[in-house]
């Protein structure tokens, strides 16, 4: 699989991640809850220096809690 690095994540690329494992539940809630444009808001404040789509999908998979709670998301 190819790495892909994200120096500042966009809107566009966040709802066209294609996250894999745990991740997958994570993307799809926070994309139905139409709160992707936060999370894409939300990655680039705990990576200002960019990010590998490695690091967003765990992320995503380990951290969902966290994510789901900074957004709002119950």
């Amino acid at each position: 699989m190819k790495q892909v690095f994200y120096s500042n994540i966009t809107l566009a690329e966040m709802i066209d991640f294609e996250a894999w494992s745990g991740a997958v539940y994570t993307h799809e809630t926070i994309l139905k809850a139409d709160k992707i444009g936060e999370l894409a808001d939300l990655i680039n404040d705990i990576f200002p220096d960019g990010a590998e789509d490695v690091q967003i999908n765990d992320f995503l998979w380990f951290d969902a809690d966290f994510i789901f709670e900074h957004l709002g998301i119950a």
